[in-house]
């Protein structure tokens, strides 16, 4: 699995209140019949993932906005984590 980038938004109207943020994760590798996907962006737990059909990448929601810098660190239920080398910064806008 590898990551290319991740796109974070504050909602507005969020699917379930206690959620803040949406991430969009783009990329490739990630196997739509494996153990569900898990994230992280530092210690905020990526809730709600849903994988995109063609395998390319996944959105999840965050109860909160993590610390600038956090890093985004993926992998399945039943593996490790890996570094994206790719850290949360704040949307423009």
């Amino acid at each position: 699995m590898r990551v290319d980038e991740a796109k974070f938004e504050f909602l507005e109207q969020a699917p379930l209140p206690r959620w803040a943020m949406r991430v969009k994760v783009s990329g490739e590798g990630f196997e739509p019949h494996a153990a569900p996907l898990r994230a992280l962006v530092g210690d905020e737990l990526v809730e709600g993932i849903l994988p995109n059909l063609d395998a390319d990448g996944f959105i999840g929601y965050l109860h909160r906005e993590p610390p600038a810098g956090a890093s985004l660190v993926v992998g399945y239920l039943d593996g490790s984590l890996i570094e994206t080398g790719i850290e949360y910064e704040p949307p423009v806008g």
